[in-house]
C-alpha cells in the first residue's frame, strides 16, 4: 500500500485503532522510507468528550514524534438526515484537503478486519449484491490505503494498551440512533456463538465478492458488445444469455447509455428487464434524471429530456466546490519561483495564467456537442469523443466535472488540459487547480 518515498497523512481520531495505526507507521517508517503526519478532525458534536479526542490524538503524535494537523467540520454537520452518512463525507473530504495542504501522497485510517464484518453484514442486511459486499477496499483509487485491513481489532487494542499511548473510546460507537452499532454489539457477537471465526469468514467473503464483481462486470462488458446496438438492447440477443446475467448487462447497457449508476437501484433494473421479457411489443419504465426505455417491438431504446445534474458552481481562489457523484475541485493562487515554472504530475491538477482566463471559472456538466481545444494540439475536438478515447463510462460523463471560463474548456479533470489559460514563460500569477473523487468507503 507505501511505497518508498510516501508521505502519509495518517487519519487519528484518538481512538485505539488509528492510534494503533499511527504507532505501527512510526515504528517502520525507517524501514519503509516513509514520512508521517498525523491528523485529527474534530466533528464538534460531543462537547468536552470531542476536545478530549483531540489532545489523545495529539498527544499519541507527540510522543511519536509525528507531526500533528487538525481541523474543524463545519455547523452544517448538524443539519439534515442521516448524521452518520453526512459526516463520514465531510470528514473525508477534511482529510483530503489537509493531506494536499501537507503535500501527503496517499490517506491512512484504521479500518480493521472487524470494521469489515461489520460493513459486510450491514449491506447484506440492506440487500447488496457482490459489488457492494467487497465491503471495505483495502486501497482506492483516491489514494486512501488501509493498512490494518487484515489485523483483528483487539490485536490492535493490545498493541496501543502493552505501548501505553493515549486512547479514548468513542461514545457514539455506543449509540443506539446508528445501525453498525447494533451489528458491532449485538449481531455479531450471536454470530460468533454460531462461528468463532465468522469475522474472518466475512473478510474472506468480501475478498472472493471482490474477484467475482470484477470478472462479472468484465463479462457484462464483453457481452454488452454483441448485445447492444446503435445504441438500442436487442432483446432477441439478450434472451439468448444466460438468465441470471441478464439483470447485469441490462444494467451495463442503461449505464453505458448514460444513466447515473448510483441513481441506479435493484427496482429499475429489474423493471426493465421484465419490460424486455414480457410479450407486449410496447410499454415504458421511468428511470431517474428524467430517462425513459421504451419497447419497440425486440428493441429497447432509451430516450427522456436529460436535465443537468447540477447547476454550474462558481470556482474562486482559495476555494473548493462539491458536486454529485463525490467530486471535488478546488483552486488556488501561487506566484512562480524565480526560473521555475511548475508542472502537474497529472491530469488531477493543472495550472493556468490567472490574468489569462477571462472571468470567473465555473464548474459544470458537460454539454452536449461541447468542443474543446486540447493543450497543444491544434483545432478542436467533441469533447464526447475524448470522454471515448479516455474511457470514460457513459454514466460518468454526466456528473464528470468540466472547469470552464465562459464557453471555453480549461480544463476536464484526469482527462486533459485546455488551451485556455497557458501558463507562459511571462506568467506572473499561477492559478492552481485540483480535483479529487470520493467513494463510498
Amino acid at each position: 500500500m507505501l511505497g518508498r518515498g510516501d508521505r502519509v497523512l495518517v487519519a487519528v481520531s484518538g481512538g485505539p485503532d488509528s492510534v494503533g495505526l499511527l504507532a505501527v507507521l512510526a515504528q517502520l517508517r525507517r524501514h519503509l522510507e516513509i514520512d508521517l503526519i498525523a491528523a485529527h478532525v474534530n466533528h464538534r458534536l460531543r462537547g468536552v468528550d470531542a476536545e478530549a479526542d483531540e489532545r489523545c490524538a495529539a498527544e499519541a503524535a507527540s510522543e511519536l514524534g509525528v507531526s500533528f494537523v487538525r481541523c474543524d467540520l463545519p455547523a452544517e454537520l448538524r443539519t439534515g438526515g442521516n448524521l452518520e452518512e453526512r459526516a463520514r463525507q465531510m470528514r473525508y473530504a477534511a482529510l483530503h484537503r489537509l493531506a494536499r495542504e501537507a503535500g501527503c501522497t496517499c490517506i491512512a485510517t484504521g479500518h480493521t478486519q472487524d470494521d469489515q464484518a461489520e460493513t459486510v453484514l450491514l449491506r447484506l442486511i440492506r440487500g447488496a449484491g457482490p459489488a457492494g459486499l467487497v465491503g471495505v477496499q483495502p486501497r482506492r483509487d483516491d489514494g486512501v490505503v488501509r493498512p490494518l485491513i487484515d489485523c483483528r481489532r483487539a490485536e490492535v487494542e493490545a498493541l496501543v494498551r502493552h505501548f501505553g499511548f493515549c486512547c479514548r473510546n468513542d461514545t457514539s460507537n455506543q449509540d443506539p440512533r446508528f445501525a453498525r452499532t447494533h451489528v458491532r454489539h449485538r449481531v455479531l457477537p450471536i454470530l460468533q456463538e454460531l462461528n468463532p471465526s465468522v469475522v474472518q469468514s466475512l473478510a474472506r467473503a468480501a475478498a472472493l465478492c471482490g474477484v467475482e464483481a470484477a470478472a462479472a462486470a468484465a463479462w457484462a462488458r464483453e457481452q454488452l458488445g454483441r448485445v447492444a446496438r446503435d445504441g438500442e438492447l436487442d432483446l432477441v440477443a439478450l434472451a439468448e444469455l444466460p438468465e441470471p446475467l441478464r439483470l447485469r448487462v441490462t444494467r451495463a447497457w442503461l449505464a453505458d447509455a448514460g444513466v447515473p449508476e448510483r441513481r441506479l437501484t435493484a427496482r429499475h433494473v429489474g423493471a426493465v428487464l421484465r419490460l424486455a421479457q414480457g410479450t407486449r411489443a410496447s410499454g415504458s419504465v421511468a428511470l431517474p434524471m428524467g430517462r425513459t426505455v421504451r419497447r419497440v417491438y425486440r428493441r429497447l431504446r432509451l430516450g427522456g429530456g436529460l436535465v443537468p445534474p447540477y447547476e454550474p458552481r462558481r470556482l474562486e481562489p482559495g476555494g473548493e466546490v462539491g458536486l454529485p457523484g463525490g467530486w471535488w475541485v478546488a483552486a488556488g493562487l501561487a506566484e512562480p519561483m524565480p526560473g521555475e515554472m511548475p508542472r502537474p504530475a497529472d491530469l488531477w491538477s493543472a495550472i493556468c495564467d490567472a490574468d489569462a482566463v477571462a472571468g470567473p471559472l465555473t464548474v459544470r456538466a458537460a454539454r452536449k456537442g461541447e468542443r474543446v481545444r486540447p493543450l497543444s494540439l491544434q483545432g478542436s475536438r467533441k469533447l464526447s469523443d475524448v470522454f471515448t478515447d479516455r474511457k470514460i463510462p457513459g454514466a460518468e460523463r454526466w456528473t464528470h466535472p468540466v472547469v470552464a471560463s465562459g464557453d471555453e474548456v480549461v480544463w476536464v479533470p484526469g482527462v486533459l488540459r485546455g488551451e485556455a489559460g497557458r501558463v507562459e514563460p511571462h506568467t506572473r500569477r499561477i492559478l492552481w487547480l485540483r480535483a479529487r473523487r470520493d467513494q463510498d468507503q
